[in-house]
């Protein structure tokens, strides 16, 4: 059966139409990939890479916020903005590209407190303004991650373009990153303005003017121990422009417990007199010094006011030190009068004429009389047994005064100690005094009778030799 050329001539461009349509997908087919690779791209966009060139106080966080910020950003309709492009017929050949719109989360118009209202706790003690502000610029950008992730905001609608290239038999898409950039730094930019507010809200010029203080404190050499045991605890700030500073410092009342005779111990043997006088101002200095450092001590407050022209460390050193030097003043006078009543040792009222220790019975023993001359000074004796060393009697014997012992027959020693004060039984004449032994023994034989005059003349019949206060 023959046809004609018309017939033979539809038949073949019937043909030619089944070939193309089995060469290439449908137009539904190749919205939907496309779509689906412009979504895989925007997903892959590194937000590092929208902000490397940017000055950023802490790029590391702001590189966390941002990547947040794109996961957080949404299409439209990917898949009927990408499906009504093509059906337009401008969407042929090897370069193609798509405009899209993608949803960001617009934070410009919600005030920074409804994102975060509290603060990171200030530690005043080591507080600088560089510290505070990472871990404000932290606490806030963690919120905003926090409220993109798990609240509800509102968005801006950006347009984007994807560019599409045949490469291979394969599409290459490359998306508008200059625009990405241009969206992700002014949000940056937004945030950084918000978050300006936030620190202002969160006393930041107290922490500056703990820094100052902070710095002035770690400067200072004049109380190396107090200082060093100093630390801003709080900080109130005034309309005026001042603040008031509460220091945790030495608390000196509790020193004197740490300024034992351990302590007192270096003095008494460079100065061995000055158990029996208070020290001076610098050794009751050194003395304090010395308990802090030796000793646990508790701490106290102490306030000073710092106007808003308190920007020099030196002056706020000054003020500190001023203060300090102000309650140390009173703390060295405290100590003085403490040392004085538990340490020093005054002079006191001297006993009467009397047998001190042992007995004296005349039953039992020979006379002995002492006598100590007027205008001579008062004598404690002490007589022992010579070969025992034990003290069988001791006497104190004042100025112009005699008294009259009974000494059993034996041979016996005498130490006598002599001086202008009297310190008590335990430091006797103290430093000043004179403390000596007769080198020659006594012997008391029955009956006789024995006088001891103590002065010193040149035809005595005993001789002296000294000892110390401690040995006698």
């Amino acid at each position: 059966m023959k046809h004609s050329p018309h017939f033979r001539n539809f038949i073949s461009l019937l043909l030619l139409v089944c070939v193309i349509l089995a060469l290439f997908p449908s137009c539904g087919d190749v919205a939907k990939d496309h779509a689906r690779k412009i979504g895989e791209t925007f997903s892959s966009i590194e937000a590092g890479s929208t902000i490397e060139t940017m000055q950023l106080d802490e790029p590391e966080l702001a590189e966390a916020l941002v990547a947040e910020f794109l996961a957080s950003a949404k299409f439209r309709d990917l898949d009927r903005e990408v499906t009504d492009q093509r059906q337009g017929g401008a969407k042929i050949g090897k370069k193609i590209s798509y405009a899209v719109t993608v949803l960001f989360p617009d934070f410009s118009g919600i005030p920074y407190e409804t994102v975060l209202t509290d603060y990171p706790a200030i530690e005043w003690g080591t507080v600088t303004r560089a510290s505070y502000s990472t871990e404000l610029r932290q606490a806030y950008y963690d919120a905003m991650i926090y409220y993109m992730q798990n609240l509800k905001y509102p968005t801006r609608a950006e347009e984007l373009i994807f560019r599409f290239e045949r490469v291979d038999r394969n599409w290459v898409v490359t998306p508008d990153t200059d625009a990405v950039k241009t969206i992700c730094r002014a949000f940056l930019s937004d945030v950084e303005g918000r978050f300006q507010k936030y620190r202002a809200g969160g006393d930041y010029l107290s922490v500056v003017a703990a820094e100052r203080v902070n710095k002035a404190i770690a400067a200072a050499s004049d109380f190396p121990v107090i200082f060093s045991n100093t630390h801003v605890v709080k900080m109130e700030g005034f309309s005026n422009g001042s603040y008031r500073v509460t220091l945790d410092t030495v608390d000196y009342t509790e020193l004197f417990s740490a300024v034992s005779e351990d302590v007192y111990k270096d003095y008494r043997e460079q100065n061995p007199d000055g158990v029996y006088a208070p020290p001076a101002d610098a050794i009751l200095e050194a003395m304090l010094k010395a308990g802090m450092e030796e000793s646990e001590h508790a701490l106290t407050y102490t306030q000073i006011e710092l106007d808003s022209d308190s920007g020099d460390p030196e002056d706020i050193r000054k003020l500190i030190t001023d203060v300090i030097s102000s309650q140390l003043e009173v703390e060295i006078d405290d100590l003085s009068e403490r040392i004085r009543s538990n340490m020093i040792r005054e002079s006191v009222s001297e006993p009467r004429t009397q047998v001190v220790r042992g007995t004296s019975d005349p039953k039992n023993g020979m006379p002995f009389k002492i006598y100590t001359p007027n205008k001579y000074d008062s004598h404690y004796i002490k007589i022992n047994n010579a070969s025992t060393g034990e003290t069988f009697i001791s006497v104190y014997i004042r100025e112009g005064d005699s008294i009259t012992v009974y000494l059993p027959v034996g041979q016996y020693r005498i130490r006598y100690a002599t001086g202008s004060k009297w310190y008590g039984w335990d430091e006797l004449f103290g430093p000043d005094g004179d403390y000596l032994t007769f080198k020659e023994t006594i012997s008391i034989k029955k009956d006789n009778k024995y006088s001891l005059t103590l002065y010193q003349q040149a035809d005595s019949n005993m001789t002296t030799k000294s000892l110390t206060q401690e040995s006698f």
